[in-house]
């Protein structure tokens, strides 16, 4: 698996190497690709006490891969993070929800807020967004396929255009992209299609840090 990753680009000096000389969980890493090798070496207890979330997964029975989120102080003390950073994201959410002079929402991307569900970092990229311009957000989602519901939203899509900035497309485009490259350098922004139609979609790495909101805790 590793070697497939670096083929892949990823960088190598990010990569730890679990085998059969492996005597302790990755608690030192972000995620882990939770293999039939790695299943073999740590049996569930790896996904059932320090990594409880899967980013992704891909395949089913014994060639099942997940990637998932290492919570190196524990399941328990995972959860009780991710609902205080649920709750955390649902008032500033609620906040951001209200904003109809400035943002239009389609689908159900208002009610998403409300929920929670949107990741902090990407609702703080949105209300600074939209104190610089109108903006229409047509969802938000995560990526890879498999991950677990209870995981933030880590992508939004905007529409190209809003006839209430009363600026062109091409002028509207290039407001939105230069606003974002210089607010906040860890959003990635690309343009991609939906639907037939391109969207302005901006997102973030994960996982999703908690405590943004509240730094403190």
């Amino acid at each position: 698996m590793c070697a497939a990753l670096e083929a892949d680009k990823f960088p190598s000096h990010n990569l730890i190497v679990l085998s059969s000389s492996t005597s302790t969980y990755p608690l030192n890493s972000a995620v882990v690709v939770d293999t039939a090798t790695v299943r073999c070496l740590f049996g569930s207890s790896l996904a059932n006490a320090y990594a409880p979330d899967a980013l992704a997964s891909f395949g089913s029975g014994i060639a099942e891969i997940s990637v998932r989120v290492i919570a190196p102080h524990g399941a328990v003390a995972y959860r009780d993070d991710l609902n205080s950073d649920l709750a955390q994201r649902e008032v500033s959410g609620r906040g951001l929800a209200g904003n109809t002079n400035r943002i239009t929402f389609s689908g159900p991307s208002q009610n998403q807020l409300v929920a929670g569900r949107v990741d902090s970092r990407l609702i703080l990229a949105i209300t600074a967004l939209a104190v610089h311009q109108q903006i229409n957000i047509l969802g938000f989602e995560n990526i890879a396929p498999g991950g677990d519901a209870d995981l933030p939203l880590r992508f939004a899509d905007l529409a190209e255009n809003d006839p209430a900035a009363n600026m062109s497309s091409s002028a509207y485009l290039k407001s939105m992209t230069g606003f974002l490259a210089t607010h906040d350098r860890l959003a990635k922004t690309v343009i991609v299609t939906e639907g037939g139609q391109p969207v302005v979609r901006i997102e973030f790495t994960a996982p999703s840090p908690f405590g943004v909101f509240n730094p403190a805790s």
